[in-house]
């Protein structure tokens, strides 16, 4: 058994936010474009900038897209550019680049979307003779327009004469609720007219599958809304607050196989939703089944456990007690208590048995529970008693977690345990 320790609970302790570092969405392969920090400054000006971080970010090389999101900002960078043809001949070429963003609303069926872009190349006869671009901005079935488009700067160039203005332009969309839930797919079109001649073909700006969005009315007291979704949001546990319910989590992330919610192991739990019942109890929420295979109320907790008397509440305040603390949580579908999930067990019995215990010196250590066998780490589950309050107030944000970030039923989602390290 590793020597865990850790400290007295800190009752001030306010609850960290939620991880919304923008991750890189961009499938695999797809290389960086040489950085042009005049451009990445021009689109980095306050009008229709709905994700402050995406001018920061790289563009796409040529034809490559370059994605980010976190769970309600979207940015996507890269290249277009059109072709110009006289009797079957190429002539010249324009190139741009462009910064697309959107801005969704967990609590709200509307986004903000905007695009900008600008000349950056052009070659041959292209290069002298005016370039006009228009854009029409779409989106897939189940997106409503909320008003009209607003612009900034026109939507024409001439390379020879330095002209490297940004066009920029914003659309506010909804999503018409015509389901219960529903994925949308919103992009820019473009057609380029080149010493007025329509160019050879028209282009596009269609973020895809990395950046879809998805709208729901499922999620529980919430209003409806949208999110990123293959973004997959981190729940942070208040480790100073809650040490004791922290140090389980960590023992279980970082020594057994399954490495539940780890992001440095690439572990994502996996949400259960609250409306899914038992297949074997339709009475029940499965998750509630989840546990009382784990922690049924038979299973005598360790009396040898200390409380944190500290974190009473009510009025009175109302005494801690002893508690069983399952991890992998019950509401995911790692429990190992869901007989159909990813990794059942027949018992409780047989996860990892601890108890947190405070030392005569102030200093708590998760300790092996004496009446079971010691762990040989390939246990599928972790079973502690630790206190009451630690073990049920951790968790008491989770609920708001759910909203904000509208998890929905096997939606992937990370643990963070905010710096703790026994």
């Amino acid at each position: 058994m590793p020597s865990i320790s850790f400290s007295d609970p800190n009752v001030n302790a306010p609850q960290p936010d939620d991880i919304t570092t923008p991750l890189d969405m961009t499938p695999d392969g797809l290389d960086l474009g040489d950085p042009d920090t005049s451009t990445r400054q021009e689109f980095s000006e306050t009008k229709f900038t709905y994700a402050s971080w995406c001018a920061a970010k790289p563009f796409g090389a040529g034809a490559s897209r370059k994605a980010w999101t976190n769970r309600t900002e979207g940015c996507v960078k890269g290249e277009f550019g059109f072709a110009k043809s006289v009797n079957g001949s190429v002539t010249g070429t324009a190139t741009f680049a462009f910064q697309a963003e959107m801005k969704l609303h967990a609590d709200s069926v509307g986004w903000n979307a905007a695009l900008k872009f600008k000349l950056v190349r052009a070659t041959g006869k292209v290069a002298t003779e005016p370039i006009q671009v228009t854009v029409s901005d779409r989106c897939s079935l189940g997106c409503i327009k909320s008003g009209t488009r607003t612009e900034g700067g026109t939507n024409t160039w001439q390379f020879d004469k330095g002209d490297r203005h940004v066009y920029s332009m914003s659309q506010i969309w909804k999503w018409d609720e015509a389901g219960s839930s529903n994925l949308l797919f919103p992009g820019w079109a473009m057609t380029g007219e080149i010493g007025g001649v329509k160019a050879d073909s028209s282009t596009d700006v269609s973020p895809g599958a990395s950046t879809q969005i998805r709208c729901d009315s499922v999620v529980p007291q919430a209003y409806p809304g949208c999110v990123f979704d293959r973004f997959q949001p981190t729940y942070v546990m208040n480790s100073k607050k809650f040490p004791a319910a922290a140090a389980h989590a960590w023992l279980v992330q970082n020594k057994l196989p399954g490495h539940f919610g780890s992001r440095a192991h690439g572990k994502p739990l996996t949400y259960l939703g609250s409306y899914i019942m038992s297949p074997s109890n339709p009475a029940k929420k499965q998750s509630e089944v989840n546990r009382e295979v784990i922690c049924p109320t038979s299973w005598e907790r360790n009396q040898n456990a200390d409380l944190s008397q500290e974190l009473n509440e009510g009025n009175p305040p109302k005494a801690d007690t002893w508690s069983c603390d399952e991890f992998a949580f019950a509401a995911s579908y790692d429990s190992a208590g869901m007989a159909n999930g990813y990794n059942p067990v027949q018992s409780g019995d047989e996860c990892l048995q601890v108890y947190a215990k405070r030392g005569g010196d102030g200093v708590w250590h998760l300790l092996s529970d004496p009446r079971y066998p010691l762990p040989d780490w390939n246990e599928k589950c972790g079973r502690a008693t630790i206190s009451n309050n630690q073990n049920t107030q951790s968790m008491r944000p989770f609920g708001q977690f759910i909203v904000r970030n509208r998890l929905m039923d096997k939606d992937k989602y990370w643990l963070d345990l905010d710096g703790f390290n026994p």
